[in-house]
């Protein structure tokens, strides 16, 4: 597993440090599996606004073509 060394402000180490506690306890890995929880989280953002992106460009293009219809799968593609 690789290592990764992370600078924060006091204000964010203690944020992620109260998450991780609150998550998973004082288990060992509660930091880490709290850092990857968050950045599984954020791809999935990512994903979601990039496919609601999608959706308003084929809505916009329907609409101007006088297709209403598509869908929701095909953001997602």
């Amino acid at each position: 597993m690789p290592q990764i060394v992370l600078f924060m402000d006091d204000n964010h180490d203690k944020k992620l440090r109260k998450l991780a506690k609150d998550m998973y306890g004082d288990k060992k890995g509660a930091i880490s599996n709290t850092a990857e929880d968050a950045v599984d989280l954020l791809e999935r953002e990512k994903s979601r606004k990039e496919a609601f992106g999608r959706i308003l460009k084929m809505a916009k293009n329907a609409k101007n073509l006088g297709i209403g219809k598509f869908s929701r799968a095909e953001a997602y593609e």
